[in-house]
């Protein structure tokens, strides 16, 4: 068994991709980005990579934050694995997702989906040993705006709190701050995954001011597509972290800047501490 919590924000330029190792060897798959390796010739798969690299064997929790390809892109290589657990926003209908703008050549991504949609159901929380994972959703959301159907994943363990907050936009986030049970959950986190790749549609003050994080990750593509990191920047109050090997105070990260992003929750000698690094060389 292991003594920490693992999480990887995987470097998929424009998506999501996240990996979770829990202390009791569970392993969690958030999102399903897919990118390019380092060189831009090669197509790089996160579940493939974690098959090769970290012997993945099965997913005792799948997370789909919401139905877009940039979220959902993987899923092929996903399915070939037993799951376990999986969380969508089950209330959306295939007439929602599946729709004309879709490329006929994603189409068998959102059919798989849709499949893989009606194995499940809903759950509020999650469990496994110490860790607990929390979800929330905006149901009443305009079926036109599937970024406010996003799922938002908060993630405890020890006294640390992780905020994943999918492509949500204003209107969802608005919501999100009139719920109690989202209100005790995410206050004064130390990660947030910024919503919609810290676009300006994601950006929402007063969700910043609530969740008041010590450090925003932002998933991106290009640095032009991100405009408001210094934004994030000044709403997060900063944490110690490695970035190639050196040792500096960051209040934001991004994937396009700093690469692969990854932290560690445990107790080491004796004390809970969270250790955060990045690295642009190589797939960790």
């Amino acid at each position: 068994m292991l003594d920490k919590l693992k999480l990887i924000v995987w470097d998929v330029q424009h998506g999501n991709a996240i990996y979770i190792r829990t202390p009791d060897e569970r392993d969690v798959i958030i999102d399903l980005g897919v990118g390019r390796n380092l060189d831009k010739k090669e197509k790089f798969s996160p579940i493939d990579h974690l098959r090769k690299r970290y012997g993945l064997r099965k997913i005792d929790l799948l997370v789909l934050t919401h139905p877009h390809t940039d979220h959902i892109e993987d899923i092929l290589e996903v399915i070939k694995l037993p799951i376990a657990q999986a969380i969508l926003p089950f209330h959306l209908k295939r007439v929602d997702y599946l729709t004309d703008r879709v490329r006929k050549r994603d189409k068998p991504l959102y059919n798989t989906y849709h499949e893989l949609s009606k194995e499940f159901d809903w759950q509020d929380a999650v469990s496994f040993g110490d860790v607990t994972f929390q979800f929330f959703r905006h149901e009443k959301a305009s079926r036109s705006r599937m970024n406010d159907h996003s799922v938002v994943t908060v993630i405890h363990y020890l006294k640390y709190k992780i905020v994943l907050m999918g492509d949500n936009e204003n209107i969802s986030q608005r919501a999100l701050l009139k719920d109690d049970r989202f209100i005790k959950a995410s206050s004064n986190c130390n990660v947030f995954l910024t919503p919609h790749h810290g676009r300006k549609y994601g950006y929402y003050s007063p969700m910043l001011g609530h969740l008041n994080p010590g450090l925003s990750i932002v998933s991106d593509a290009k640095p032009g597509h991100t405009a408001l990191r210094n934004k994030y920047s000044e709403k997060s109050k900063g944490m110690e972290v490695r970035i190639e090997e050196v040792r500096q105070t960051r209040n934001v990260l991004s994937t396009n800047n700093d690469g692969v992003i990854i932290g560690e929750l445990g107790i080491y000698e004796g004390k809970p501490k969270i250790k955060i690094q990045a690295k642009k060389i190589g797939r960790r």
